[in-house]
């Protein structure tokens, strides 16, 4: 069983007898176990935290954590552009935040719940669509879009430049002291250039292509 972050909070045996429980800490020291031959999934297990009783450190894919210390114990691997702290665990709110793999803080809504929600958005194509791009769900940037995969359509073909266009946003402000501003100012003029794509473009009554482009130039277009 698991707490809202996804820590182990119960584990039970076949018959669903609790074998032991787990507290923590707020930055995920074991409280009321240590050294534990049952269980090396603990905190954040849910998402693959792995504890290393040897060195009392947790591994998230990227980094080894320290919950005694809580933070990382190695530098951010995307550098400056994730904080001017290189170390720090959650922006310091490990109450309401998780980082299941070492690069990402996530907030609010835990991974698995995540992707649930991410297979009930409506798709067009291969491009259209919150979080779609290149036929896939792309979970914040973790996983990279394969800009290879073709439009389906003049619709797709715009959701596919949008698509690119954000992205070369992100890239290009990324790492600026001013990235908020910039990507969003950058944002802004690539939704301008989408709306006008959608009013070029056409589609049968009734069909879904005319359904999601109705749906579109509502969002981006104000109509």
């Amino acid at each position: 069983m698991y707490d809202s972050l996804g820590s182990i909070s119960v584990v039970t045996g076949e018959n669903g007898i609790p074998l032991q429980n787990y507290t923590y800490s707020p930055y995920g020291s074991c409280l009321n176990t240590e050294n534990d031959p049952v269980n090396n999934l603990c905190f954040v297990g849910r998402y693959g935290g792995y504890k290393d009783d040897d060195t009392n450190l947790t591994y998230f894919w990227h980094r080894w954590y320290d919950e005694g210390d809580g933070r990382w114990i190695s530098r951010d691997p995307i550098g400056i552009c994730g904080g001017i702290n290189y170390y720090s665990y959650t922006i310091n709110n490990s109450l309401n935040r998780i980082d299941f793999i070492g690069t990402l803080t996530l907030i609010g809504i835990p991974p698995i719940d995540l992707i649930i929600i991410l297979f009930q958005i409506q798709t067009y194509g291969n491009y259209c669509g919150k979080w779609w791009t290149g036929g896939r769900f792309t979970l914040f940037g973790i996983l990279k879009p394969n800009w290879d995969v073709e439009a389906i359509d003049d619709l797709d073909s715009c959701c596919k430049q949008h698509d690119k266009g954000w992205n070369d946003c992100e890239e290009r402000y990324k790492c600026s002291p001013n990235k908020d501003i910039e990507i969003a100012k950058c944002k802004n003029k690539k939704n301008e250039s989408f709306c006008f794509c959608l009013k070029n473009t056409n589609a049968p009554l009734g069909t879904q292509k005319a359904i999601y482009l109705e749906g579109a130039k509502g969002l981006f277009c104000g109509k």
